[in-house]
């Protein structure tokens, strides 16, 4: 049950990025129901192949094929830093005091990251 949960935290950041992307084509004029559909179908393969990592993890044992690869663990983060940088992009589109203030902690971060 507790390797659902990164699962269902990708799910949230997908909406939270739908919603974002729906709030961002609308304050720049530039919302079209095609890029969104195309949109959805991205991040219906995004929960797919989260739930199909899932479902391999617990299928290859009874196939003979034992492995310590954290497949969900390595999915999962991988889609979550996607969304979350597109929520970042989306809300810096949005207001532009967000947009400086991102980068000032990316800054940051990148100065902790060269000491």
């Amino acid at each position: 049950m507790q390797s659902v949960i990164p699962i269902a935290i990708v799910g949230c950041l997908i909406i939270i990025d739908i919603l974002s992307g729906i709030a961002k084509g609308l304050k720049t004029g530039t919302f079209k129901s095609s890029a969104m559909r195309e949109g959805m179908f991205s991040k219906f393969s995004e929960l797919f192949l989260c739930c199909f990592m899932y479902g391999l993890r617990y299928a290859l044992p009874y196939i003979g094929v034992h492995t310590t690869i954290p497949f969900v663990e390595m999915t999962t983060a991988y889609i979550g830093v996607m969304e979350i940088s597109s929520v970042f992009e989306n809300l810096g589109s949005i207001n532009p005091a967000i947009s400086k203030f991102l980068e000032g902690i990316f800054d940051e971060f990148k100065k902790g990251e060269k000491k």
